[in-house]
C-alpha cells in the first residue's frame, strides 16, 4: 500500500496521485478535503470503494493472461487467488474488498472444477466467511452496504432489465438501469 502511494506520489501530480491511488485502494486520506466533498455532493464518492468490479478487472486480466499462455488450471487458481489476496491486502482488507475477494475466488474454484456457479451461495458464503473472520463486520455500514448491493444486483438486476426491456430500451440500457436499480433498492433500508 505504501509502495504504490509512494509510487504515484513520485510520479504524478499531487491530485491526480491522490485521486488515483484512491480510485485502487479505496483510500481517500490523501485527497484535498474539498475535492473530496465535491465528489460527496455529486452522489459519486462511491467510486472509492473498492467492490466486486474492481476485483473482476483484475482476476479478469489474470485469468486472460493464464489461459493465453496455457497455464493448467490448478496452478492459475493458486496464483490468481494468491495476487487477488495481495490485491485486498492493499486495499487495507476493507469489509467490501474481503466479500469480492471470496466472490471472486469462489467463481473461480467453481469454474475450475467444471461446476455451476451460483451467485446467491456465492454472495452467501462471501457473508458468512467475512463474519466469521471479523464478526465486528457486522456492524459496518461498508460491510453491509456491500452485501446487500451485491445482493441486490444478483437477486434483482435481471428482472428489472427485463421489465426494461419489455419497455422497448436497448438491452445494452436495460442491463444498465436494471444492476443501478437493484443495488439502490437493496441498499436503500440501509
Amino acid at each position: 500500500n505504501e509502495y504504490l502511494r509512494d509510487l504515484l506520489f513520485e510520479h504524478m501530480d499531487t491530485e491526480n496521485a491522490a485521486l488515483a491511488f484512491a480510485l485502487l485502494t479505496g483510500n481517500s486520506g490523501w485527497m484535498d478535503g474539498d475535492v473530496l466533498q465535491n465528489f460527496r455532493y455529486g452522489g459519486v464518492a462511491h467510486i472509492f470503494a473498492v467492490s466486486g468490479m474492481n476485483f473482476a478487472i483484475v482476476y479478469a486480466a489474470l485469468l486472460f493472461v493464464c489461459k493465453r499462455l496455457r497455464v493448467r488450471a490448478r496452478f492459475y487458481v493458486s496464483a490468481i487467488a494468491a495476487l487477488l489476496i495481495f490485491y485486498a491486502g492493499v486495499c487495507g482488507f476493507a469489509p467490501s474488498a474481503v466479500r469480492a475477494l471470496v466472490m471472486c475466488i469462489v467463481l473461480m474454484l467453481m469454474d475450475a472444477g467444471g461446476f455451476a456457479y451460483d451467485w446467491v451461495s456465492s454472495v452467501s458464503a462471501a457473508f458468512l466467511v467475512v463474519l466469521i473472520v471479523h464478526p465486528h463486520y457486522l456492524f459496518s455500514v461498508g460491510f453491509s452496504l456491500s452485501v446487500a448491493a451485491a445482493a441486490g444486483i444478483i437477486v434483482l438486476g435481471r428482472p428489472i432489465a427485463r421489465l426494461f426491456t419489455r419497455l422497448r430500451l436497448p438491452r445494452s440500457a436495460s442491463s444498465a438501469l436494471g444492476v443501478a436499480l437493484s443495488a439502490q433498492t437493496a441498499v436503500f433500508p440501509i
